[in-house]
Formats: C-alpha cells, structure tokens, sequence
C-alpha cells in the first residue's frame, strides 16, 4: 500500500500540468493575430511598370477566426459567429434580433443595411449611428426619417467639431432656426484661415442644450394612382430575400480569394470581364505632364471588385492596430487595395509599402507602389492646391467632361472631391457652386465650393465613397427587388431636391454609399448640356421633345436595370417585347411591382406617373407593406 501515496501525487501534479499547458496554450491563441487563408495569386497589370514585378508568393497560414469592431465602446465579438447568428434569426424571421447581433459584434453598416434597407427604422439606424460617433449619417438619416429636429442636432455636433462650422451650421437653420441662433450664441470668433476668411469656433456642449421638442412625423398620403397591393406571400419573400441579401453583402471577397479548399485545389474560377469602363490616359486634369499612354492604369478590375467588397473599416480592425507583417500582410494587401478604389492612393502607398517591407515581391505590392508614385510624379507641383490647404490623394473617377480627385482639406480636416473640366479652366464651374451650394438633400451629392486654377475654377464637393450603380451592377451582388424599390425612391427624392435640371439619368453618377444610401453626384452639371452615353433618357427626348415625365421613365429604366443587369434592355423599357425578356429573366418580380415599373417606362408620357413626385408615392407604398409585413415578423427590439 506505500506505492498509493505517490500514485496519487503523481496523478496530481500530471492534472496541474496539463491544466496550465492549456492556459498557455489558450493565452497564446487569443493573443495571436489574425491569419487568414492564402489568396490567389493576382494577375498583374499589363505594361511597362509590370515587367519588374517580381513573382507572386503565398504562404501556407492556417485560417483563424476574424474578430471585427467599429467604434468606441462596440464589444469585440466573433464577426463570424454574429453573422451566423443573424441569418439563422432571419431564417426564423426574427429580423430584429439579426440587427441587433449586427449590432453587439459593431457591424454597423450591416445593422443598418437592415434597419433601413428592410424595415424602413431610419431613425433607429441614425440613433446607432449617433451613438458610434458617425454624426453626418445619422444626420441623412434622421432627415429621411422626417426627424428634423435630431438631424439638426447632429450636423450641430459635426458643426462643434469642425474647424470650419458655416456650412454644417447652414444646414442646421434649415432644419432647426432655434437650434443655429443658440450655437452662433455660444460661438467665438478665431484667427482668419489661409485665405483671411474669418472662422469661428462652437465652445457649447451639444448636451448641455435643451432637448429637441417632440415631432409628429406627418407622412405624405398614399397615391390612389400607385396604391397596389401586394399578397401576403409575396411581401414575405420579398422581405427575407432583403435580409439574407445584407449578409451576402458584406460576406462577398474579393475575386481574388479563395476558400480553405481552392486554396489546396487550384485557383478560382475567373470572374466576368467587366463592362465597366477603364482609363489608362491621364489626359487632362491636374497632372503637369502626361504619362505613356501604353502604361498600366492604377485602377483596373482587381481594384474595382475590391470597392464592393469587404468594407474598409472591417479589414482595418483585422489588423488590430499591429504593424504589417506576415501574418496580416493580406490584410495590408486589401487596405491598400481598398484605398486605390476610394481614390486615396496616398494612404494605398503606405499599405503597399509596409506589405513590400514585410514580404519583398508579395504579389503585386511593389508594382502599384511604383504606379501610385509615377503617378505623383507627373501631379508635380499641383500636388497642392490653395496655398497648400489642399493636398490632392487621388483619382477619384474619370469621366468624359471631367475627372474627380480626391483630395483633404487641411484648414477644415476633411476629405473632400474636386471636379476638374478636362477642357482646362472654366471660370463658369466657380461661379456656378455657389449656386450649386444650395442645394442640399442627404441623397445629392453636396458642393462645398469653388477651388481657383488657371483663372478657371473646379468645384469642390463632399465625397461618396461607395460604389457607383454601375459598377454594382456589374460586380454584384445585384440589388434586390426592395433594395431596388428603394434606391429608385431615394433617387425620386434626390430629383424632386435639385430640381429639373436635366431630363437625363446616368447609372455611372448614381454611387451607392454605406448604409445603402443613394447619392446622385452631378445633379445640374452637365457641361454644355452633353448626355453621356450611358445615360438613360426617354424615347420623345429624341424628337427634341420632353417635360418632367421624362425623368418617370429614366427613373424606371434605372429600376429595370438593377433587376436585369442589363443596361440595352433598361434603354428599351418602353417596347412590349423587353417586358417579355424581363418576365423571363425575373419571374419572381411581384405584379404590382411590375405594373408601377411599365407605367413608368410607357411610350406615351401621358400613360406615365404625371410627375416623379407620383412615380416616388406609388414606390413608397410599395415599400411601406413590405416594411410593415416585416416589422411583425420581428421578435425583439432593438435598444
């Protein structure tokens, strides 16, 4: 029996060491960083940059589970797991406590995406917002939702915290006359900026004003003309084919990744070449001298799928604030990657950069490294702008009249666009934006001002980082019926804002921002009254014929082209035989859908809507059953 007593604390101390080999064990997983799965090996550009590349190489990494946050105080859960518990709520129907698992795991745009996209709680989205800090959404938002007292409040604490407040402080007498006389009373003048001009700095807390009063949202009454109804059946598929649509949003890659599988069993299938147009040339603009016109561009198709893919802020909170290295440097990778499609190729420099510095040849990192630098080569001294209080990052977007940089506003700190005519100078687009400075609506792309060049001007605008219509068209995934419903009654607002100021619609200025909020961006700029090609415009236009009702059909031409994709068959809506094709290619579309799109894609302008304002009721109604059908498939609330 002397042997039982070392037995046991033999037994003993081998149970202690297993329990802290697996402490340790368990310390180390949660302090690793994030490992993601190997990438397919990016095709590189073609062209005399590309010719130095060297190799694309991989490593084997095993995959680790991704942790995401947005914003102070978001807990840090499993990205994964929250999306896995969304869509299995969703599957129950339960398409607030999707929301709200959106919202503990800090997938905000997703929470959004939900909250407006499907069950029409703007103002519920604009409070999220508010709470993470995102002040200017919430602002568009509680302004959507008819809630102008707390939009007023918003652009007030987005007022308070600029460098320059006039122009947030405008759009608070707008909203809440009370509101501006209190801020400008607490208000103090500073020294002049750059130019001399006078600022002032808002020293009040936003809180310690009284609070908003009460607001009886007054919705406008339902169009008899539009008011169709939908059965039950059809609203519930139309809602949870919303809400899964959301997860399958922000779940999309970039074409070039690749599962735990493919990355063992070859490459990925290639994706479809894209119509989408894209420019090599750097004719025009600001650059001082021109590059090869046989050089690669910087923005190519890799570049535009990483716009619509994972968003921006997610992949930096992958890097969980670590320096590049090689068990993040795809993450670094698709930063970069990410910033070229916003235009900020500055910051894209400094991810390609520190992936180079990582992993010397690691993909294609040195090669758009070398492009983006050429590229600020040949901006020289137009680099800066203002007497400096604007630097330029970036290509924003080129388009036939003019290409948009994107640039930061030093004095105010803040990012903005600048639209350069590709003719050279034209004082006509200075002293149009103070005209075109009035016009403010969440849904319209906001003018800022007129930047001098060259005894020109070129206008200066908020951004809209977000795909453009066309682009999401083409890459996908493609909206659905009520993400469409929606955007087209959003775009109905946009136009019903700005005024008549074309009979036109171009897909290519219509971008599609986070939150699933649409912004026309060159409402009323036409130069010279030029139609793109790819605008959609009503058959009597051709006759040089046209009034309001023309606006109705391009309006439904761009609703027929987010349900088909297919641009000819949105230009020819008005003919029977495209509806015979788009009843074959969306079978699922509802008859009360389909008879307010064909109404407003008629021949004959008389059997259209009368107005765009009809055009928008008869959407909103639509909507509005699908927004109530499913508020009562909801369970919990979200707080």
């Amino acid at each position: 029996m002397t042997w039982i007593l070392p037995a046991l604390l033999g037994a003993l101390a081998s149970v202690l060491a297993m329990a802290v080999f697996s402490h340790f064990r368990r310390d180390k997983r949660e302090q690793a960083p994030v490992r993601l799965a190997p990438l397919a090996p990016v095709k590189v550009p073609s062209g005399p940059p590309a010719a130095a590349a060297s190799p694309a190489k991989t490593a084997e990494a095993p995959i680790a589970r991704v942790t995401s946050y947005r914003g102070q105080g978001a807990k840090l859960t499993s990205a994964g797991g929250a999306r896995q518990a969304a869509k299995a709520a969703i599957g129950r129907g339960e398409l607030r406590a999707a929301a709200s698992h959106y919202r503990d795991a800090g997938l905000v745009d997703e929470a959004v995406n939900l909250l407006v996209g499907v069950l029409g709680a703007h103002a519920e989205a604009a409070a999220m917002l508010s709470e993470r800090g995102d002040h200017e959404r919430a602002a568009d938002l509680f302004e959507l939702a008819g809630r102008k007292a707390m939009a007023a409040r918003e652009w007030a604490q987005v007022a308070r915290l600029s460098f320059d407040p006039e122009p947030y402080l405008r759009r608070v007498r707008r909203l809440d006359p009370g509101l501006a006389d209190a801020l400008l009373a607490q208000a103090e003048e500073d020294d002049p900026d750059i130019h001399g001009a006078p600022t002032r700095t808002i020293r009040v807390s936003i809180s310690d004003l009284p609070p908003p009063a009460e607001e009886e949202v007054v919705e406008e009454p339902e169009s008899q003309e539009g008011a169709l109804s939908m059965p039950d059946e059809e609203v519930d598929g139309l809602a949870t084919a919303a809400a899964e649509a959301v997860g399958r949003t922000f779940e999309s890659l970039p074409p070039s990744a690749s599962s735990a599988s493919s990355a063992h069993h070859g490459a990925p299938p290639p994706s479809a070449p894209l119509s989408v147009p894209l420019y090599a040339s750097w004719t025009g603009g600001l650059e001082e001298e021109e590059l090869d016109p046989t050089s690669a561009a910087i923005i190519d198709e890799e570049v535009l799928r990483a716009g619509v893919a994972i968003p921006l802020w997610e992949l930096e909170a992958m890097t969980r604030d670590q320096p590049c290295e090689l068990s993040n440097i795809e993450v670094f990778h698709r930063i970069g990657m990410a910033r070229l499609a916003l235009g900020d190729w500055a910051s894209a420099l400094t991810a390609f950069d520190a992936v180079e510095e990582a992993s010397p040849g690691y993909r294609d990192a040195d090669v758009r490294a070398e492009q983006v630098r050429g590229w600020q080569l040949h901006l020289g001294s137009r680099r800066l702008l203002a007497d400096g209080g604007i630097e330029v990052l970036g290509r924003f977007e080129e388009r036939a009249d003019v290409i948009v940089y994107r640039a930061h506003d030093r004095v105010r700190d803040r990012d903005v666009l600048l639209h350069v005519p590709r003719r050279g100078p034209d004082p006509e687009f200075a002293r149009r934006a103070a005209d075109l400075a009035q016009l403010d609506h969440p849904n319209l792309t906001r003018v800022l001002a007129g930047v001098p060049l060259d005894g020109g001007g070129i206008l200066c605008t908020e951004t809209a980082d977000g795909p453009t219509f066309t682009a999401r068209i083409e890459i996908g995934p493609r909206p659905t019926v009520v993400e469409a419903l929606r955007l087209a009654a959003q775009l109905c607002e946009a136009i019903e804002a700005g005024g008549s100021a074309s009979k036109v619609i171009d897909p290519a200025d219509l971008r599609v921002v986070p939150g699933g909020m649409l912004k026309v961006m060159r409402w009323g700029w036409s130069v010279d009254g030029e139609v793109g090609p790819s605008a959609f415009a009503a058959p009597e236009l051709q006759a040089g014929e046209g009034d309001g009702r023309a606006l109705v059909f391009a309006v439904g031409a761009v609703f027929v082209l987010a349900l088909t994709g297919d641009a000819a068959l949105a230009r020819s809506a008005h003919e029977e035989s495209t509806w015979v094709a788009i009843r074959e290619r969306a079978p699922y579309l509802p008859v009360a859908v389909r008879a307010v799109v064909e109404r407003a894609t008629a021949r004959d302008p008389n059997a259209r809507f009368p107005s765009v304002k009809g055009l928008r009721l008869a959407l909103r109604n639509l909507l509005k059953q699908v927004q109530r059908r499913a508020s009562s498939m909801t369970l919990r609330a979200v707080t």
